[in-house]
């Protein structure tokens, strides 16, 4: 728990400084693993496989979906840029 804690916080940071979309769906998903914690604690009562599941979907599933869609942003950003790069050469 204290570790997805520390790379929420991380993301947090990231997100503010960055301003990119996928961060911010990294964070949203974090937190919802963090809560995941929370409600083990509060609530004692809940099923382990529910716990498990929706640590699997959030800080798996979805976070790993996240990061995939930063790259792939990523990807397309750099082949803008290189390809107005390239025209411009071009005038010149």
């Amino acid at each position: 728990m204290l570790l997805d804690i520390i790379i929420f916080v991380g993301l947090i940071v990231i997100s503010v400084w960055s301003r990119r979309i996928w961060t911010l769906f990294a964070c949203a998903f974090m937190l919802d693993t963090v809560a995941s914690h929370l409600v083990v604690f509060l609530a004692p009562h809940v099923d382990l496989y529910s716990y498990i599941t929706s640590l699997g979907l959030w800080s798996g599933y979805a976070l790993a979906l996240s990061m995939v869609a930063g790259v792939w942003e990523n990807e397309i950003y750099r082949k803008t840029r290189a390809s107005l790069s390239q025209e411009t050469h071009q005038k010149l």
